[in-house]
């Protein structure tokens, strides 16, 4: 934790921190006097209106009399009546789509699809994706969308209304979603992969901050001028094998199950449901977008993030015209599942305030802190003249509980608020470090590559086909170019062979449970594995009259198991659609 005091180490990037890098504490663990230390030499770069607050709340830091909750609800305090000088206007655009394979949309959204409203009171958006696979999860995701629509409900034009409890209430919606799923599911006697569930993204706007809920693997994603932002991490296998350090995320990615969810709506009881709320200030320009994995797929957002929805931040394009550019991505670079895509824009104009920020603030915080403690003194008396009845051993574990939650929680406490503390005064001191550089690259565990290496034995596996990956075939293939034919195994008319040592890219995936997936593959070039041997693909293989020889650039659609037998190796991941050897010039891709 002594790497967030270190100047040396942090970056301001808009409304976020980034470290550089971590370093081991030396000696002891940091304090918050050192904190207030760090802030107290900053505060004479901070704008004259806020100076005074900041003083006042490092000297009672470096004096030991502000808890950690106390300095969180003072920051919180602050930043609210800093909120109150900003004027925001914010525009909600949604649109969901079955997609090219798809019969039927289990898709959901508030608004409803289609719409574009401007300064929405509240603002209130929800996505919805049904559990593919599984009956009903149409009526799944509505039913979540019609019960969570009743979070307007909620005082969120109220803006001292408490952070804590507002996200008590966030949960306690989803769970009431949960339940009536569930209940339904119940009173149909659906059981096991009977059962229909939904997957959530919700993001609701109080004053000054926009929270987002999370169950499943629908995302969110925040984008600023600086970058493409993930705000969620999917519930799915993977994900919790990462959580519980078990495994780093590419090698957990290798797993068959990896994408298989580990939570969504509707399928247990809502004790078992743990959904995620956070919260981010608005203090710049920026967008919120919410989408279903459809769209999310194959990192198709970090891809076209700076040329599908940068746009509509610089005013160039509409939010609405964003979200069709991003459905028709999802549409044509995925196309295996249905697509939401619902757009949270938000123009936000700071004026300093009129009078100085109040430290009455902060000492009204004080003051609570000291009546709390208290408050809790005399009910850890109570507590501990109830165990004057407990047996020898019961009394002994109770003492030992207590112990450890005395040397917990300030340990828990003390990295929360070095965590959050130090984006907080980021809003405050702004002057600290504003280097910016463009993030063009995803900030995602999905975005981490393995690094490239020799393969001494390559097992070839249905993980390994994933889309990017360039694959070498030992034999003649066939490729349709109908997809549905194959699903529907059907006379196939539109084939063409592709040569042997033949190199091809993954480009697409379409899920086929009866059958088995089916891959979208292009043909790249051949690699002359024999001397004097001509590659040209237009003049091998005349011998086979039934099928025509396959064209550089074209694609086609193969059964994955059909596949997996003449794939001689893979090649790694790649974005370009050239050949990535040395080959014939006869065979190199225009």
């Amino acid at each position: 934790m002594s790497s967030l005091l270190d100047l040396q180490l942090l970056r301001v990037e808009g409304s976020l921190v980034r470290l550089l890098q971590l370093r081991a504490d030396q000696n002891s663990q940091p304090t918050l006097a050192d904190l207030g230390q760090l802030w107290l030499e900053l505060v004479d770069q901070a704008r004259p209106n806020i100076v005074e607050f900041l003083n006042q709340l490092c000297c009672s830091m470096l004096k030991g009399v502000l808890s950690t909750d106390a300095l969180v609800t003072a920051l919180d305090r602050g930043i609210t009546e800093l909120g109150r000088s900003q004027a925001r206007k914010l525009v909600i655009s949604t649109y969901t789509d079955p997609g090219p394979t798809r019969q039927r949309n289990e898709d959901a959204c508030y608004p409803a699809s289609g719409n574009t409203i401007t300064s929405p009171k509240p603002a209130l958006v929800i996505v919805c994706d049904g559990i593919g696979g599984h009956e009903g999860g149409n009526v799944a995701s509505q039913l979540a969308v019609d019960v969570l629509q009743q979070v307007k409900q909620l005082p969120l034009d109220d803006i001292n209304l408490d952070a804590t409890a507002l996200t008590n209430d966030l949960e306690r919606f989803v769970r009431l979603a949960n339940d009536r799923i569930s209940q339904r599911n119940d009173n149909e006697h659906r059981f096991g992969r009977q059962r229909m569930g939904t997957t959530l993204v919700m993001a609701v706007e109080r004053a000054h901050e926009m929270y987002i809920t999370h169950v499943g693997d629908s995302r969110a994603y925040w984008i600023t001028r600086t970058g493409c932002h993930q705000l969620t991490l999917d519930d799915d296998v993977a994900s919790r094998e990462v959580r519980l350090g078990y495994s780093l995320y590419r090698n957990a990615l290798a797993q068959a199950s990896s994408g298989s969810l580990v939570q969504a709506l509707g399928m247990s009881s809502s004790t078992a449901l743990h959904p995620t709320v956070q919260r981010f200030v608005l203090d710049e320009d920026c967008i919120f977008l919410l989408c279903s994995d459809g769209l999310s797929d194959y990192d198709r957002i970090e891809e076209y993030w700076d040329t599908a929805i940068l746009p509509a931040i610089n005013g160039n394009i509409q939010e609405a015209d964003a979200v069709a550019r991003l459905v028709e991505i999802g549409n044509t670079q995925n196309g295996h599942d249905n697509i939401t895509v619902a757009l949270v824009g938000c123009k936000v104009e700071y004026s300093e305030p009129a009078i100085p920020l109040s430290v009455t603030l902060f000492e009204d915080v004080v003051h609570f802190q000291e009546h709390d403690k208290t408050t809790k003194a005399i009910a850890y008396r109570k507590e501990q003249d109830a165990t004057v009845n407990l047996t020898p051993s019961s009394s002994d574990k109770l003492r030992q509980s207590h112990s450890i939650k005395r040397l917990l929680l300030p340990m828990l406490l003390g990295a929360i608020l070095l965590l959050t503390g130090g984006g907080l005064l980021a809003y405050f001191l702004l002057g600290l470090n504003r280097t910016k550089q463009p993030l063009n690259y995803p900030t995602t565990p999905s975005s981490i590559a393995s690094p490239t290496k020799p393969p001494i034995t390559q097992s070839i596996t249905a993980s390994t086909l994933s889309v990017g990956t360039l694959v070498q075939i030992n034999r003649q293939i066939d490729l349709e170019q109908n997809p549905n034919a194959i699903a529907a195994s059907t006379s196939q008319s539109q084939i063409a062979q592709v040569p042997t040592n033949g190199i091809l890219k993954v480009t697409g995936r379409k899920e086929n449970l009866e059958q088995g997936d089916l891959l979208r593959l292009k043909f790249l070039c051949v690699i002359d594995n024999t001397a004097g041997l001509d590659v040209n693909p237009n003049t091998q293989l005349q011998q086979n009259t039934l099928s025509p020889l396959i064209q550089l650039g074209q694609e086609g659609w193969i059964h994955q198991t059909t596949l997996l037998p003449s794939v001689e190796k893979t090649l790694g991941q790649t974005k370009s659609n050239s050949c990535p050897v040395s080959t014939n010039p006869a065979t190199s891709t225009p």
